[in-house]
């Protein structure tokens, strides 16, 4: 039997945060190489950047107003960004194992 000790708030939304995180990592390769991508694609520049922006906003809200608490609802994508820093909100996500509002775990 497994230990579910160690497990974290975010542990059964993971496949939901590694998919919008890859569609963000996509939206920004828009933006960083529209030039590129559009002679690659054969498309308009323009529409890189546009699906590009778009790919990242959806992603973005998409993440902030999904993974959320089990138990409470508190939204830990939006709590991590507006909360912690900006060089540690990725890592407090990924380790958080008590909601900070009902202080519960997945346990």
């Amino acid at each position: 039997m497994k230990n579910n000790k160690n497990k974290t708030l975010i542990h059964s939304q993971k496949g939901k945060l590694l998919f919008l995180g890859s569609v963000l990592i996509i939206g920004g390769i828009g933006f960083l190489f529209p030039e590129y991508l559009s002679h690659l694609l054969s498309m308009d520049r323009f529409f890189i950047n546009i699906t590009a922006t778009l790919l990242s906003m959806v992603a973005f809200i998409g993440a902030s107003l999904s993974i959320k608490c089990q138990h409470c609802g508190l939204r830990l994508v939006w709590y991590a960004l507006s909360k912690k820093s900006l060089g540690a909100w990725v890592g407090w996500l990924l380790r958080v194992e008590e909601c900070p509002r009902c202080e519960k775990s997945n346990v």
